[in-house]
């Protein structure tokens, strides 16, 4: 009998202390995202976007072995956030914005996006029709084939440490103008809550703009359609992006715009948190007129103004340069000393707008030299290119500095590591789930004297023992591997 008792008491223990253990923390909030390229972000890294809280991570959702990660496991959350074809996006800089301002809190992100895909690659009774082109099918398959499906499993299995506080879509370029995307949107968010025990007033969907018509964008007319999401889902916000720079493709943020991005998000959702959720696009705030400014006085229909306030003011139309900037007028009655007759003479350019000095038709004596044409090799600019550089011995000996430790990253032990991303400050690869820097050996073209390439992906046009030659204003120059 008295056995039977230790024997119950143990058990309740042990299943008390089993429930303790599993419970996810309530402090550990987060976040599925979802959508299309600028949810996997591509805005180039720097290193302010490599510097990352413990507090902040991901758990990864796709099955390629990105950066050394494995499927379903969480890992310290920098870029890329989302995949490999990603790098910084609005992810980054939510996730920091929260830990900043929740010390207490853990934020993990649960994300899936597939650059150019379609919102039914979304919809699971649908995605099986979606004809994907060929570059895209890769890429869904890292997901299993079925994104939706693997955002739920991962999901879930995400739920086992924290708690579900909110849903991030960027998404729509692909269904640019298409009226019925709000609904589509709905029934993926009401099937989410309901495949995750999920309450919608509990776990709203954050939505962020396309890059804006205002500044070219490709898809901006989508914004109005997105918009229109908190009609069909109450507990849906928008995410202001219309002032937001693009690329210069029309389609893609900025890394800078991609920060301001996430941190709306972030500051939307901690309106949320603190039940204060606001209109996300400013609006010019107006007056309310008065009692004697309402009602017309008998003189007059309209109230009359103060004799400080009433000043008229007159618009004049003036001529702007293409960066809307006011062209000053020309004086119609010069001063004295301004009134010098200007000169205008047509000049032959160049493709860049500068003018190629004219050929002197009377040479002097000592100018007087023949000229001999001969065949040249061109680059892809039109510059000639020199003979190729003479081949040399010993001179590609590395230099042994760590440039990436100064940064608070150390350098990569493998020789020839990944290269993941290039920056102002370096080449970068990635160990141990953490990024590393390749110590490059310098500009070893310079000691066969001449420079090394200044773009990051220059052409190659040689190759030899010395090391990879490309060729920039004419010349040759090293491209550093």
């Amino acid at each position: 009998m008295r056995t039977s008792i230790v024997l119950s008491i143990l058990a309740s223990a042990l299943s008390a202390f089993t429930l303790a253990v599993d419970q996810p923390d309530p402090n550990f909030h987060i976040y599925l995202a979802f959508g299309q390229s600028n949810m996997e972000g591509q805005g180039p890294a720097e290193v302010q976007d490599r510097l990352v809280d413990d507090r902040f991570k991901l758990i990864t959702t796709t099955s390629d072995h990105c950066m050394g990660r494995e499927l379903g496991q969480w890992y310290p959350a920098i870029p890329p956030i989302v995949n490999c074809y990603g790098s910084v996006g609005p992810l980054d800089w939510f996730g920091r914005t929260l830990t900043e301002k929740l010390p207490e809190v853990t934020v993990g992100v649960v994300p899936v996006a597939i650059a150019g895909c379609d919102i039914q690659l979304f919809e699971e009774a649908n995605y099986q029709t979606y004809e994907q082109p060929d570059w895209m099918v890769g890429r869904v398959e890292s997901y299993g084939g079925n994104p939706y499906r693997r955002l739920v499993e991962i999901a879930k299995e995400a739920q086992k440490s924290g708690v579900i506080k909110g849903i991030l879509l960027h998404q729509g370029e692909t269904n640019n103008g298409q009226l019925d995307w709000p609904d589509r949107v709905k029934a993926i968010y009401d099937d989410l809550l309901k495949e995750l025990d999920l309450k919608a007033e509990d776990v709203p969907l954050l939505a962020g703009e396309v890059v804006s018509t205002e500044k070219n964008g490709l898809c901006g007319a989508h914004n109005d359609i997105i918009h229109m999401l908190p009609e069909v889902i109450p507990t849906s916000y928008v995410i202001y992006a219309s002032d937001l720079d693009q690329q210069g493709d029309d389609l893609h943020f900025t890394s800078a715009a991609y920060r301001t991005l996430g941190e709306r998000y972030a500051e939307k959702m901690l309106e949320i948190l603190n039940g204060t959720p606001e209109e996300e696009e400013p609006t010019q705030e107006e007056e309310e007129p008065t009692q004697e400014e309402e009602e017309p006085t008998p003189d007059d229909e309209e109230p009359t103004p103060d004799d400080e306030e009433c000043t008229e003011i007159v618009y004049e139309e003036v001529d702007c340069d293409e960066n809307g900037n006011e062209i000053p007028p020309v004086s119609e009655e010069p001063t004295e000393e301004e009134c010098t007759e200007i000169v205008y003479e047509e000049v032959d350019c160049d493709e860049n707008g500068n003018e190629i000095p004219p050929v002197t038709e009377e040479p002097t004596e000592e100018e007087c030299t023949e000229t001999v044409y001969e065949d040249v090799d061109c680059d892809e600019d039109g510059n000639e290119i020199t003979d190729a550089p003479e081949k040399t011995e010993d001179v590609n000996e590395p230099e042994e500095t760590c440039w990436s430790e100064p940064l608070g990253y150390p350098c990569c032990k493998k020789e020839n590591p990944h290269v993941y991303a290039r920056d102002e400050n370096g080449v970068w690869s990635v160990e141990n789930h953490n990024w590393c820097g390749v110590t490059v050996k310098g500009c070893w073209s310079e000691k066969l004297g001449y420079p090394c390439c200044e773009k990051e992906n220059a052409k190659i046009y040689y190759k030899d023992a010395n090391g990879i030659w490309g060729v920039e204003h004419g010349n040759w120059c090293g491209i550093i591997a």
